[in-house]
């Protein structure tokens, strides 16, 4: 298997640099897009899209997430670690494209909090969070760092945040400065960091044939196809244990760990179930995928599997609801038509001829 520890740039650049402090911010926002940058956070959203969605609200913040808490996993680390000024160029060029002073970067590893610190330009503020695997979400950590509540049914943008993988910024600052397309990116790889390049299949990433795949860390990835391959959004790969997951011992301790204070064990119990409690179904909904309760399981059962399940099958069922209200509305409005035409024609009978 080919040694992938070593990054390998293209002879060729994309574009020509920017000079981004000179540019006005449609100009960046649209180098941005040009790149085709997408969140590397694992959401995969395009940036650029999530940029001009800010543009219409009054941005007060952005947030660099450089939160790694997952077991097995820390890309993040290692980028901020070996490319630190990258990030940094990256939060100062979003900044100058929204007009933003507020420029945060947030991080939970107590080490490299204090390299940072050192590291860190004037206009950006580096702050620790408490290494727990729930603090990665982004209403959580707005809430930690500025003390405000996002809704999670309503997205950070609307309230005035712009929350930014490290890995997404440092693709910005290479797009921007470096005139550089997404072509690889850090990725933890069975516990080892690689710079890997976009589109290598999974399977390459290990000679182990045997075992199955997440795409994701042990806690909340997902299983991979024998065809995976890694995007730009592909920021962990792990073998898939789950099979080797033992029943369940209702010690509770998956509810004890739940930062929304969810029935995790009931979650599960009930995930494939047609008898599921009409209050569960909130839970499953609330449930932002953390991992928090599957790293705290002492029989390693694939929790968000089941949670992912029971959230499907909800989504079907509204689906199928909402299915059945159309057409039941449709019928209704076909024998009201009927009615009017029937209406009409009795009405043309009883009416006086002209011949």
């Amino acid at each position: 298997m080919p040694s992938l520890l070593k990054r390998q740039h293209a002879s060729e650049r994309d574009f020509d640099p920017l000079r981004w402090r000179e540019c006005e911010p449609q100009e960046i926002l649209a180098r941005i897009d040009l790149a085709g940058i997408r969140g590397m956070g694992g959401a995969g959203f395009p940036t650029a899209q999530k940029l001009r969605v800010a543009l219409r609200y009054h941005t007060r913040h952005i947030l660099a997430n450089g939160v790694e808490c997952e077991p097995q996993v820390s890309a993040d680390v290692r980028l901020l670690e070996t490319q630190a000024k990258g990030v940094f160029e990256g939060i100062q060029i979003v900044g100058r494209c929204l007009g933003c002073s507020s420029l945060n970067l947030v991080v939970s590893d107590p080490l490299l909090h204090e390299q940072l610190i050192k590291l860190c330009p004037e206009d950006i503020h580096c702050s620790l969070v408490p290494n727990t695997p729930a603090n990665g979400e982004e209403r959580r950590l707005i809430q930690l760092t500025f003390d405000e509540t996002v809704p999670y049914e309503q997205y950070p943008t609307h309230y005035g945040f712009v929350v930014l993988n490290v890995a997404t910024l440092f693709a910005v600052y290479e797009s921007v400065c470096e005139g550089r397309r997404p072509t690889d990116r850090l990725v933890s790889a069975f516990g080892d960091e690689k710079w890997v390049r976009i589109g290598t299949p999974l399977s390459d990433l290990t000679d182990d044939q045997t075992r199955p795949l997440l795409l994701g860390s042990e806690s909340t990835g997902t299983p991979a196809t024998d065809s995976a391959k890694v995007q730009q959004e592909t920021n962990a790969v792990s073998f898939d244990d789950s099979s080797a997951a033992r029943e369940c011992i209702h010690c509770g301790w998956c509810n004890e760990v739940c930062p929304k204070q969810l029935n995790v064990e009931a979650m599960l119990r009930f995930a494939d179930s047609d008898l599921m409690p009409t209050a569960l179904e909130q839970h499953y909904s609330a449930c932002f995928e953390c991992g928090a309760c599957v790293v705290e399981c002492p029989s390693r059962i694939p929790l968000l599997h089941a949670i992912r399940n029971g959230k499907q099958r909800l989504n079907r069922a509204a689906e199928q609801l909402q299915s059945k209200e159309r057409f039941q509305r449709r019928e209704e409005r076909r024998a009201l038509s009927v009615s009017h035409e029937e209406d009409a024609r009795r009405a043309r009978i009883q009416s006086n001829r002209t011949w």
